[in-house]
């Protein structure tokens, strides 16, 4: 039996060139394919597609189906197929019942977070107050609606699941009462860190502070650069800038603060410019208000980066004793939290313990690259 591995999650989401379940879904392909010959590459021909992944399915000799011709079901049937996916499906009924279906989910975002008060202010225009309760309404409407998806999707025998945190898992035991723990395997998500790890901190950019994704609302950098603000104008002496990545619309996010020119709006930037970036901070910041993984905190503890982050979901599952910890709704505890890792005692400590929390993560990412491998293997065997 083949397994087809459907490599269109790993391509571009909106706007989004690079995402994590695509990160993700790359790096578990390049794993699959190095033990099982029985792997078939489900690509969208007319999007972009990571060359890297181009070049593994050459040397590999693997065969390459193009969205464009088959439907997954179809190509599924055509080559008496079972399918994995990286990010599970939004309209699970594509599917159908006679297929064997894997898929990753790594978070229910919808479900534990789906509204935010900020979420509206994340729009290029300003939106008047009916505009908001509409926007409350369709997240109610959209939790309700997945709430169902998902719980429909456990009720079907075909289908078989993974989640990347203990976080995830006990979430989805939470919304579908139904669900058995023997439904859902768990496998941290791999790690996305190529470089070897780091002890000293660059310094070719000066002091500065680093937030990410920042176009985002569940990232929640409102809230931070508000934090940001507030101590730059009672602070004058308070030296350094803060870097956001992400930002295509600067606007959107400066008509929160006031003090522009002690902040930076970055684009879309890649790969080897971000790990730059996280590894010249002089402190990350992680207001997120929900994450089922969460790279960018482990990221940025490879580079020798001390962190704050959010007390919520997988963060302090995945971050341990290696974060300085905030309620990422209060803006008051985001600001203390920076003020606290000026202390250089203080940041000290915390760069040994994210250089030996990243090498303890890295060993269990590895341990479960290799299982969630084998895993996937198991069903064509079957």
């Amino acid at each position: 039996m083949k397994l087809i591995f459907d490599l269109t999650k790993t391509q571009p989401i909106g706007d989004s060139k690079f995402h994590g379940g695509g990160k993700y879904g790359e790096i578990v392909f390049k794993a699959l394919i190095k033990k099982s010959s029985n792997i078939i590459a489900y690509y969208n021909s007319v999007k972009w597609l990571n060359p890297i992944i181009k070049e593994a399915c050459l040397k590999y000799n693997i065969l390459m189906l193009d969205s464009a011709v088959l439907t997954l079901k179809d190509a599924a049937k055509e080559h008496n197929a079972i399918i994995y996916s990286p990010i599970i499906e939004k309209d699970i009924s594509i599917i159908g019942d006679e297929i064997t279906y894997i898929a990753t989910i790594h978070g229910l975002r919808v479900l534990e977070m789906p509204f935010d008060k900020y979420k509206v202010a994340y729009k290029e225009t300003k939106l008047s107050l009916p505009y908001h309760f509409y926007y409350q309404w369709k997240a109610k409407r959209e939790f309700i609606s997945e709430r169902k998806r998902y719980r429909k999707a456990f009720s079907q025998n075909n289908l078989h699941f993974v989640t990347v945190s203990q976080h995830s898992k006990g979430s989805l035991l939470s919304f579908i009462p139904s669900l058995k723990e023997k439904q859902l395997q768990v496998f941290y998500s791999p790690s996305t860190i190529e470089s070897t790890f780091t002890t000293t901190v660059e310094k070719n950019r000066g002091k500065y502070y680093l937030l990410v994704s920042g176009n985002r609302w569940i990232k929640n950098s409102i809230r931070a650069l508000k934090a940001f603000d507030n101590i730059f104008s009672e602070r004058p002496n308070f030296e350094g800038k803060v870097i956001v990545t992400g930002i295509k619309q600067p606007k959107i996010l400066q008509k929160h603060i006031k003090n522009y020119s002690r902040f930076e709006f970055l684009d879309y930037v890649d790969e080897s410019k971000l790990s730059s970036l996280y590894r010249d901070a002089y402190l990350f910041v992680y207001p997120s208000l929900n994450e089922g993984f969460g790279y960018p905190p482990l990221e940025a503890m490879s580079g020798g980066t001390p962190v704050i982050a959010s007390a919520i979901a997988s963060i302090p599952e995945v971050c341990g004793d290696a974060a300085l910890y905030f309620n990422p709704l209060i803006i008051s505890e985001i600001k203390m939290r920076i003020l606290q890792m000026e202390s250089e005692e203080l940041r000290e400590e915390f760069i040994k313990k994210a250089i030996y929390r990243t090498r303890l993560i890295r060993k269990k990412q590895d341990d479960d690259l290799e299982n969630i491998v084998h895993h996937l293997i198991s069903f064509i065997k079957k």
